[in-house]
């Protein structure tokens, strides 16, 4: 089989997979899951934390409170990023909740100021920031827009596992704060994610904590048949064969609808506790690996430079002054449409792939999700057009980052 590149990775082995089966089947994974609680609490400066069975049920659930404490009322919408993960659209649509979108900075993908700026005039209940590619945002920024205009600040970090802001983790900088386990963010439970609360939002996070333990634990005492097919396959040598199942849509962005929020099943609980060191210590590799493809694309590619504009020119998006990125992928913007170079077999095998292909706004119509005040939200269709992802993780071998420069320069040169 041709050996095939994973876009993105999570530590994962036998041992822990095991490890998390035997303590899900003895009653040991309600332990492991109040250790994880207490983890979370201590490592992101939660006041609270609530395990659920996904980000999105996270979300969904942070939403849902944030409309429910603040000032601005229940008819108020929520602001979202118009270019993320479809997921937070499935969120808003599970919360009921009207939205107002934002545009995203193709420069260093962070919220564009101006657009924010209208979004906010609409006296959203809550102001979503998310990271993409763990890349930082501003979040002091975002706090003092949000106070000002009464919205609960809600840190999407699904994807900021190693990003930091003055030396502050991404995961910590919210008045809510949602993680995510699944398979493809650097911290795996194999599914899971979880809502953390500081500040005034504390006492509506622990009521719905208590709300939570009436509800039973979805997948009971026998799991872990997904994670166990994440390890085996999940290595450039087996990857192509679950890459090349068209129903298991792996490399597509789906939207997904919303599902009644339940709570982390245990098996998750028992293996996010068990990976999360080789989390953090794979988050250093992706970081020297990141660096490393910068200078390497720099030199390799005409035209490419760090927080260029993209417009007809390839850019390599900066994190803002003060913050430090987690690359889970590393991002490059490049000079025409991106799916003509991730559809290539080679970028397949590389692990190169698009971004999202829509904003989020463009899903309004088949999805039952309420948009107040259309905005134009260029930036967000410069990424859905341009943006791909290159691999940084520790199965990316020096060959690999080479191919892939390789490849990107002799698609960029086909348009010189």
């Amino acid at each position: 089989m041709m050996r095939t590149q994973l876009p993105g990775y999570s530590p994962l082995t036998a041992t822990a997979i095991g490890k998390a089966w035997l303590s899900t089947v003895t009653g040991r994974s309600e332990v492991h899951g109040e250790l994880l609680v207490g983890n979370l609490r201590a490592s992101y400066a939660a006041e609270q934390a609530l395990l659920t069975s996904s980000g999105t049920h996270a979300l969904q659930i942070g939403i849902s409170l944030a409309r429910a404490v603040s000032r601005n009322g229940p008819d108020a919408p929520v602001a979202l990023p118009a270019y993320s993960c479809y997921d937070l659209v499935t969120a808003a649509v599970g919360a009921d909740a009207p939205v107002v979108f934002y545009d995203i900075d193709p420069g260093t993908l962070a919220p564009e100021p101006s657009s924010l700026d209208l979004a906010l005039a609409r006296k959203p209940f809550a102001l979503v920031g998310a990271n993409l590619c763990g890349y930082p945002l501003d979040w002091d920024l975002l706090r003092a827009r949000a106070e000002a205009s009464g919205a609960v600040l809600i840190e999407d970090a699904a994807q900021g596992l190693g990003s930091a802001l003055h030396d502050r983790p991404g995961g910590s900088l919210g008045d809510l704060t949602v993680l995510s386990f699944s398979r493809g963010k650097g911290w795996t439970g194999g599914g899971g994610g979880a809502l953390l609360a500081r500040g005034p939002i504390v006492a509506a996070v622990r009521d719905a904590i208590a709300e939570f333990g009436e509800r039973p634990v979805p997948g009971g005492r026998l799991s872990g048949g997904g994670s166990l097919a994440q390890w085996l396959l999940g290595r450039p040598s087996l990857y192509g064969l679950p890459r090349s199942i068209p129903r298991l849509g792996l490399g597509e962005t789906r939207y997904r609808p919303p599902t009644p929020a339940t709570p982390a099943a245990l098996f998750s609980r028992s293996l996010a506790w068990s990976t999360r060191v080789p989390a953090a210590r794979e988050v250093q590799a992706r970081q020297a690996k990141a660096e490393e493809l910068r200078g390497m694309i720099e030199e390799a590619v005409p035209g490419a430079a760090a927080g260029r504009s993209p417009s007809g020119v390839p850019s390599l998006p900066l994190p803002l002054g003060g913050g430090s990125a987690g690359y889970l992928r590393f991002p490059l913007l490049l000079s025409r449409d991106a799916t003509e170079l991730s559809g290539k077999p080679r970028a397949i095998r590389l692990g190169i792939a698009s971004g999202y292909p829509r904003p989020l706004p463009d899903l309004e119509a088949e999805t039952g999700l309420r948009v107040e005040a259309p905005a134009e939200v260029p930036g967000a269709r410069i990424l859905a057009n341009r943006l791909v992802t290159l691999p940084t993780h520790a199965l990316v071998r020096p060959r690999d980052m080479a191919q892939a420069v390789l490849l990107v320069s002799e698609f960029e040169a086909e348009r010189a």
